[in-house]
């Protein structure tokens, strides 16, 4: 049995038992093994693995703000609010 199919029976699973009270440790522990695209897939099973997801992927591991993008950032946050 292939690691994402064991993960996705017991997302299964634990998502209708017990899903929000899953450790955060375990999580990661499972995310830590997953590709890009199966931590796609958990980001809506709980809050949990949606951090998980975010933090073992990689998105968010680096960002550049520069002059170039800093007057499009100023624009969006102007028309936000």
């Amino acid at each position: 049995m292939s690691l994402t199919t064991t993960f996705t029976l017991l997302a299964t699973y634990t998502q209708s038992v017990f899903m929000d009270q899953l450790l955060q440790e375990l999580v990661d522990r499972i995310s830590q093994y997953l590709s890009r695209d199966s931590l796609e897939n958990t980001l809506l099973l709980s809050h949990a693995f949606h951090f998980a997801a975010e933090k073992f992927s990689g998105a968010f591991a680096k960002f550049a703000l520069g002059e170039d993008n800093t007057r499009n950032l100023l624009a969006l946050s102007l028309t936000i609010g």
